[in-house]
């Protein structure tokens, strides 16, 4: 037969934080594949032998390839959104001249700055028993002077107090933009 065919696919991704259930990224995908063809059809014998072979699999024909061009484009959409975002993450411990975080070698590097903030009452819907969040105070920076496997050290830059257990520090530094 030859003809023209068409797959279309839409995918709808999202992307959901955990602890709280909030959707934190939402997108619509739609993949289009157009193809022209000529192609050979035949009769099936026994229950799952047919004429065609691996020509006649799901992942060549058109709807096959928009699934796989629409699930490569949300993956990347979800990896552009989790590698956009800066380094976050606690204070484990800390005293007047070091601070130890809940961030290793793989998040954080030796001179990378962070904003340190202090988390104020946690709101809790009356409705559903979930979580808020609350008003961030910010406590002013921090500089990572030596990193861990698990774990990083960094020193005081410019701090309105001392920071304690389980304050937030985030990343100042912008993460570089992926491309598709």
């Amino acid at each position: 037969k030859a003809g023209k065919s068409t797959g279309r696919v839409g995918i709808n991704v999202r992307l959901i934080d955990a602890e709280t259930c909030e959707i934190t990224f939402t997108k619509q995908i739609e993949a289009v594949i157009n193809e022209s063809n000529i192609g050979f059809g035949g009769v099936g014998f026994g229950s799952d032998l047919a004429l065609g072979g691996f020509l006649s699999s799901y992942s060549k024909t058109p709807v096959g390839q928009a699934v796989i061009a629409g699930i490569n484009e949300g993956v990347f959409e979800l990896v552009k959104q989790i590698g956009a975002r800066p380094p976050r993450g606690s204070i484990v411990k800390a005293d007047a001249t070091q601070i130890y975080l809940n961030l290793g070698q793989d998040v954080v590097s030796p001179g990378d700055r962070l904003s340190v903030q202090r988390m104020g009452e946690e709101l809790i819907d009356p409705e559903t028993g979930i979580s808020l969040g609350g008003s961030m105070t910010h406590l002013g920076e921090i500089e990572v002077t030596q990193v861990q496997e698990k774990f990083s050290i960094a020193r005081p830059v410019s701090l309105n107090g001392e920071p304690q257990r389980s304050d937030v520090v985030i990343g100042t530094k912008v993460a570089a933009p992926l491309e598709f």
